[in-house]
This record gives C-alpha cells, structure tokens and sequence, in this order.
C-alpha cells in the first residue's frame, strides 16, 4: 500500500476531512483531521488502517474540528470568519505492530540428513529441528518445533503442506494447511524461495504469523 493508497483509505471514513504524513526515525507520523463529534470506532479504524500500512512504528495524531465560538462566527472578526471550524488540540495514539516470526536461516546437512530451521522473535534465536530426506514436510515441522519454543502450547500442527503447481519456476512456491486437533481450526500459508525446505518454513510462517501475535506478546 502506498502512501497516496492510504491517505485515498482513510479519507473514505465518515468524519474524516484530510490526512497528512511524514517519516521522522523509521516512524510514520499520521494526522487525520476529523470532527469534533467522531466517536471512538472511527478513532479505531484509523488506527487500525495506519498500523495495517506501517512495517514499523506508526504515530497516530488526530486533530478534531470544534465549532467556531460567537467571536469566531463569521462577521466577529475572528479566526473563524471564513465560516470554517477551528481545530482543537491533538490526541495522538501510537501503535506498535503485532510481534511476527521471521526465518533467519534454513540449514541442510546432506551429511547427517538433518535440516534445521532457525527463527528470530525479540532478540532470541530458536532452532527446529528433522529429517532432510522429507523436505516439505520435514521444513514444515522443524518450523513448528522451533515456534513450539516459543509457545508451549501451540496447538497447530501439520495437516499437509506441497508444491503449488507441476512448472520448473514453480517448484519453490509451497502452500500449507495446519490444523488444531481438539479446535478443528485451519490456518493456511504460501510463501516462494529459491529451495523447497526454505519456501515450506516461510509457508508456515505465513499461516501462524497472522494468528499468534496475542501468544507472542
């Protein structure tokens, strides 16, 4: 999404009038000028839409409009005697993105047909481990492994996961389908790299990263 993307996004909320932007230390500052009597929901949209844009910190700054008083009606002489309304002071909201789990390695060891994933979550660097000779799957359940300790109760395991598609340039496209036992529940993930067990790791971290983000905080 870009910048023209999301000021067109959130311009078509009721209640908002414009919206402005700027970066200052890998932060994108957001001022959306609303009325006075917007409620909470819109402030929540807003917020969501910003941060849903921003790969990193975002700063939310919402100006509401307030009424002109009788020395700014028009005809007073006062600021306000061009009819429009004076903006009051400014609430900013600063969100964080949710925590996500990102592939810092895959590692194959033809030797000991072992394949290792490596993940990275705040600073820590936790490693899953299987088979070489399963590939796929076997990529697949080293990363859960290695998400496992992170979260010990992790529930998803492996449902299936496989090529997408028969093409020689598709061959690094995997898509996978984890499932929780006792819930019933599905998360599905797709991801592309240049070897197989690296393109089944990312797949999965696709389908939890868009799940976990309450567990991981």
């Amino acid at each position: 999404m870009t910048i023209d993307e999301l000021e067109l996004e959130l311009r078509r909320l009721d209640g908002v009038h414009a919206a402005g932007f700027a970066e200052q230390d890998d932060v994108l500052c957001v001022q959306v000028c609303v009325d006075a009597d917007v409620d909470d929901a819109l402030v929540a949209k807003a917020t969501r839409i910003a941060a849903r844009h921003a790969e990193g910190l975002v700063a939310v700054e919402l100006v509401r409009a307030r009424p002109p008083t009788p020395q700014e009606a028009p005809g007073n002489g006062g600021s306000g005697s061009d009819g429009s309304a004076a903006s009051t002071g400014a609430e900013v909201v600063v969100v964080r993105p949710d925590p996500r789990l990102e592939l810092l390695a895959m590692l194959v060891f033809p030797e000991t047909n072992e394949l290792e994933v490596h993940i990275a979550f705040d600073g820590r660097r936790i490693i899953g481990r299987s088979d070489a000779d399963r590939e796929v799957a076997g990529a697949v359940d080293a990363t859960l492994e290695a998400v496992g300790e992170l979260i010990p109760e992790l529930a998803f395991t492996r449902n299936w996961a496989r090529p997408l598609g028969t093409a020689p340039d598709e061959a690094s496209v995997i898509v996978v389908g984890l499932g929780d036992p006792e819930s019933g529940q599905m998360r599905y993930g797709i991801a592309r790299a240049e070897r197989i067990p690296e393109a089944a790791a990312k797949a999965t971290l696709h389908a939890l990263n868009r799940t976990i983000a309450r567990e991981l905080r």
